[in-house]
């Protein structure tokens, strides 16, 4: 039997020391090698946390196990192999996958047997509840030191330096970032100069920004409409709701006349709008609707709302999908099958009666019914033989994913059996045809939303492949001057989506047709 070690501590002077690591792996090596068990490799991730994947020696084991040949991969206590449930249970799937238990030798629990099995997802459930309670502790305390007064971020506000002892941190004014914000607030907000000769007057004095050389005048523009800024600048430090008093730099009504000015400023230069065209149109392939979003100066992408908070797993599929490649395919495909309305016409008489909104309606409706019968069969089960609470959501989660999908699909049909029953549907055929009558180049975003919102369309993102441009890497070429290398623009992060485009067939061949009609 071929057996794989592995150890982790999360805490960095346990790193440093060496004091639990050692440890583990003399008792792994001394079990993976009794009883004609044969030691292969042993891994470890030191100064590491255990609620995440990212980890180098986690990525190491889980490469050699997925090249087959390995049948135990060891370790002291399940939370050493991850703390979050959810991630447990991911690993030890993907274990068996391959043929591969998992056995904490501690505890004396191994995957390779149902009662191992659920007893890890029980312990599994413990350690998650322990580290989020370690988590609001850490987060109480800290809330509690920034009432009195101490400094518990990790970088000062523009004007300010940190003063004092490591438990008695506070925050003292920097004096030469002081005299930049005081030349800020009386050349740009009091003196209304331009930016841009502000940004030169700064850089000509030598008062230097926190993190450039130089000011520029968007940087300039960008840091003076921030109120925690102001705020800062007026006596008052921001952290997790908590107002923190600070020594001030500018008065009360200097900061007033500088909130007014910034007011102002996002009217005069107002922050980038962004054109999201599927919203609510597109399924991630956790099944839950992406949002919008632009995240500094990236490019715009449709993301999971889920996959973007913290503690919530099983999102590790719902990679960001950019706005205007998917866009762009999106609208091509439906100009395609506007164009070709024989096609349609050939493939909906070939596929007989078609099933009404308000019959689908109620399969839609009994696979509900049918599916919360197994939850509560399931429920019922799983608290019998005494499992937690955190235990019995995980367990609960793929049937609690499949009935969101079947609500959202049951909350879609009654909206259109309403529309049938109200003649909307002809309507929204119509105006779409109204609006697509000058040609289906147009590349106007509220006349493609509302033909899109006429056919159904329904965008499901299926997976994600490595870029064919630059091979998986996220970067291809390099820039002429600095040789740096540039990202790929085909690609985000490497990864391009497979995409399945669903729209309403009958309601497709009748926009076709309206268009054909009219020329």
């Amino acid at each position: 039997m071929k057996v794989v070690t592995y150890g982790r501590v999360s805490g960095r002077e346990q790193a440093e020391s060496g004091t639990s690591l050692p440890d583990q792996k003399a008792r792994l090596s001394e079990w993976a090698t009794k009883d004609g068990r044969k030691h292969v490799r042993h891994f470890e991730d030191p100064g590491r946390t255990g609620g995440a994947l990212d980890r180098p020696g986690l990525t190491a084991l889980r490469e050699l196990v997925a090249s087959g040949g390995v049948d135990v991969v060891a370790v002291t206590k399940s939370d050493r192999l991850a703390r979050d449930q959810l991630v447990q249970l991911t690993l030890a799937d993907e274990f068996s996958r391959h043929g591969t238990a998992v056995t904490a030798i501690d505890e004396g629990l191994t995957t390779a047997t149902a009662e191992g099995q659920l007893h890890g997802g029980i312990l599994g459930a413990v350690a998650q509840f322990e580290r989020q309670r370690i988590a609001a502790r850490t987060r109480a305390g800290r809330r509690a030191a920034a009432k009195q007064g101490r400094f518990v971020g990790s970088t000062p506000p523009f004007g300010y330096r940190v003063a004092g002892e490591p438990r008695a941190r506070r925050l003292v004014i920097d004096e030469g970032q002081a005299a930049t914000v005081r030349t800020i607030y009386e050349l740009l907000v009091l003196g209304r100069t331009q930016a841009k000769h502000v940004a030169a007057e700064l850089n000509r004095r030598g008062l230097t920004p926190a993190k450039k050389g130089v000011w520029d005048a968007p940087t300039l523009r960008r840091w003076a409409k921030v109120i925690a800024h102001i705020c800062a600048a007026s006596g008052t430090w921001l952290f997790d709701g908590v107002e923190v008093p600070i020594p001030p730099i500018i008065t009360p009504a200097e900061a007033a006349l500088w909130r007014t000015w910034a007011r102002e400023a996002r009217t005069i230069y107002p922050q980038r709008s962004v054109s999201y065209l599927l919203t609510g149109l597109v399924v991630m392939p956790c099944g839950r609707r992406a949002m919008g979003r632009t995240a500094s100066k990236e490019r715009p992408t449709y993301s999971c709302r889920d996959r973007l908070t913290a503690g919530v797993g099983g999102h590790d599929d719902c990679h960001n999908v950019e706005v205007a490649c998917l866009d762009t395919t999106v609208i091509q495909h439906v100009r395609d099958v506007l164009l070709q309305p024989a096609i349609l016409r050939a493939a909906i008489s070939g596929r007989g009666p078609a099933l009404s909104p308000a019959a689908e309606l109620s399969q839609v409706q009994a696979g509900l019914a049918e599916l919360d019968v197994r939850i509560a069969s399931e429920v019922a089960l799983l608290r019998e033989v005494g499992i937690r609470r955190d235990a019995l959501e995980a367990s609960l989660r793929p049937l609690k994913a499949e009935q969101d999908t079947l609500t959202a699909r049951a909350r879609g049909l009654r909206r259109k059996v309403a529309e049938e029953a109200a003649g909307a549907d002809s309507r929204q055929v119509q105006q779409a045809v109204a609006r697509l009558s000058g040609g289906l180049g147009i590349d106007d975003p509220e006349t493609w939303r509302q033909a899109l919102e006429a056919l159904h369309v329904v965008v499901r993102i299926e997976d994600h492949l490595p870029c064919e441009t630059c091979g998986g890497s996220g970067y291809h070429g390099r820039h002429a001057t600095t040789q740096h290398p540039l990202r790929c623009t085909a690609c985000l992060a490497g990864t391009q989506p497979v995409v399945e485009i669903e729209m309403d067939d009958v309601a497709a061949l009748a926009v076709a047709d309206g268009l054909e009609a009219s020329g």
